[in-house]
């Protein structure tokens, strides 16, 4: 939620809107912690995705783990990566928003003060739109790593139904959920694609 949402209602209202400040800006700060926690666990997740691949891969190289073993640990992995990537960036958009509410809430009552506050405003506005596209972007990595995952096993499911080992009703599953990730990732990319921030301009240095 971006500070600039609250405009409409600071000429109906200004004396209220500052009273709430308190409790919005809470909020916004305790968003921005529970995100920089979530951090520190992806990254724990990440490196043991990252173990646990480096050792799939070596058992794979020596045919000692099946082809599918290896391509879960890659897959894990990968989807690691992207996710704390994209967590990064949920954080700096979060802190964008944090600094809008503090610069607006902020009482400023010299005119050249007021301007600087309102220029800064516009600053974190476009970091937060520029985050935005990121986490955006990133949401279309991660259901690109997840469909080429499923592409995978379905390739396999099909070998093992063609070696009488796996069903139809296995390959028809697969096949659905790659389906329905193909769908996602158009979704995603339609997001990703009508992303503002290239519209946005850095503010101007006061």
């Amino acid at each position: 939620m971006s500070f600039a949402l609250l405009a409409p209602f600071t000429s109906l209202a200004q004396d209220s809107l500052y009273e709430l400040c308190p409790l919005l800006l809470f909020e916004r700060e305790s968003e921005l912690d529970e995100l920089a926690l979530a951090i520190q666990l992806d990254e724990t997740r990440l490196a043991l995705a990252e173990e646990i691949f480096v050792l799939q891969n070596g058992l794979w190289k020596n045919d000692m783990v099946e082809r599918l073993t290896y391509l879960e640990a890659k897959h894990h992995r990968d989807v690691a990566a992207v996710s704390l990537e994209r967590a990064r960036w949920r954080l700096e958009r979060q802190q964008a928003v944090v600094r809008q509410f503090r610069l607006g809430c902020a009482g400023v009552s010299e005119e050249d003060k007021a301007q600087q506050r309102t220029l800064a405003i516009k600053e974190a506005h476009r970091r937060y739109l520029a985050a935005d596209c990121e986490v955006r972007a990133l949401d279309v990595a991660v259901v690109e790593v997840n469909l080429g995952h499923h592409q995978e096993d379905l390739k396999s499911v099909i070998n093992l139904q063609q070696n009488d080992i796996a069903s139809r009703e296995q390959v028809m599953f697969a096949e659905r959920d790659v389906e329905m990730l193909i769908e996602q990732l158009e979704q995603a990319r339609q997001r990703a694609e009508h992303c503002p921030a290239a519209k946005i301009r850095p503010a101007p240095v006061p």
